[in-house]
């Protein structure tokens, strides 16, 4: 995914777009999941982590400014 798709992606997600969302999860989580798993050294904490991060991300959408 591009950087334009992925505004686009933002965008329709703040719009309250369920499939712009999980597109957004599915695109991230993993490299988000590796990267704390690096971290921190326990998968479920990881995982715990990693969702609550999409949580707040994406409850704040509308504040989102990609500079």
């Amino acid at each position: 995914m591009d950087r334009r798709q992925e505004q686009r992606m933002i965008e329709r997600a703040a719009a309250g777009d369920r499939a712009s969302s999980e597109g957004l999860i599915r695109a991230h989580q993993a490299s988000l999941y590796a990267y704390i798993l690096r971290l921190c050294g326990k998968p479920e904490l990881a995982e715990d982590i990693v969702q609550d991060a999409f949580v707040r991300v994406l409850t704040n959408l509308e504040r989102f400014d990609p500079r």
